[in-house]
């Protein structure tokens, strides 16, 4: 493959890379947001026997923005390798 289509395409790859980082960022946003909204609904005295039968939801959302943020990290990683092949 020449070289100028190669930077193309990780150039390509690299803008793909920033769209889902970008979409990662609202949904650890979202996630902390509703996490805290849990865990104040369960602080203000909810009772435990009131919880769903799948379980604490604090424990999946925190679950879910553990997920995302490794994602985000890993994507943000892979963007910094491709700057700097590129450079």
């Amino acid at each position: 493959m020449p070289e100028s289509e190669a930077v193309r395409v990780l150039e390509g790859r690299l803008a793909e890379q920033a769209v889902e980082v970008e979409r990662l960022h609202a949904e650890t946003r979202s996630l902390r947001g509703e996490l805290a909204r849990v865990r104040a609904r369960r602080d203000v005295g909810a009772s435990s026997s009131t919880q769903p039968p799948s379980g604490d939801p604090a424990v999946r959302l925190q679950e879910a923005l553990d997920r995302a943020e490794v994602r985000v990290r890993k994507l943000e990683a892979e963007q910094g390798a491709w700057v700097i092949l590129q450079a």
